[in-house]
């Protein structure tokens, strides 16, 4: 719980630069270069993919991500 709604936004803001810096080691760690850009970026992962899709990555990465939950 936050005091303000100015804390919460900070943090939230923190927590999403933690994010991407985390996934840009993993990129560079794997050998991926990935160019930055202002596209939407969708964080996924091997749980979900098996729990819908099976494992199938391309039939998941093929579909629009489905609509976010609140």
């Amino acid at each position: 719980m936050f005091e303000a709604a100015a804390d919460k936004h900070r943090a939230q803001t923190d927590a999403k630069a933690r994010v991407f810096e985390l996934t840009a080691i993993g990129l560079n760690q794997a050998n991926l270069d990935v160019t930055p850009s202002e596209q939407p970026v969708r964080f996924d992962s091997e749980e979900e993919c098996q729990r819908t899709h099976g494992g199938d990555w391309n039939k998941r990465l093929s579909q629009p991500p489905a609509a976010k939950r609140h």
